[in-house]
C-alpha cells in the first residue's frame, strides 16, 4: 500500500446487460487502467482517488443505474485483507 494512501476505498460496480457488451469492455479497459482491480463479477476496486473521473462517466453515459460508485474506509477484516493484497 501507499504510505499515502487516504484510507479509502473506492468500489465501482457495473451491470451491464450482454447486449452492451462492447460498453462493458470499454468501462473495464477504464477501470484497469485507472488501477481498479476486479475483486469480485463486476466489482472493482481501488485506494487511487479516480472516482470522480468514473462519476464523470456515469453521467455522461447515462448509467444511472447501471453503474455504482462507493468510497468507503470501512470493510470488514477479511475484505480489508483482500483488498490488501490487491495493492
Amino acid at each position: 500500500m501507499n504510505p499515502n494512501w487516504d484510507g479509502t476505498w473506492r468500489i465501482i460496480i457495473l451491470d451491464l446487460p450482454e447486449d452492451r457488451k462492447s460498453e462493458r469492455e470499454a468501462l473495464r479497459y477504464l477501470l484497469k487502467k485507472a488501477g481498479f482491480v476486479c475483486a469480485k463479477n463486476s466489482v472493482w476496486v481501488s485506494p487511487l482517488p479516480f472516482e470522480y473521473f468514473f462519476e464523470g462517466i456515469k453521467k455522461d453515459f447515462g448509467l444511472s443505474t447501471e453503474m455504482l460508485i462507493l468510497k468507503t474506509s470501512e470493510v470488514d477484516e477479511a475484505t480489508e485483507k483482500m483488498f490488501k493484497e490487491f495493492f
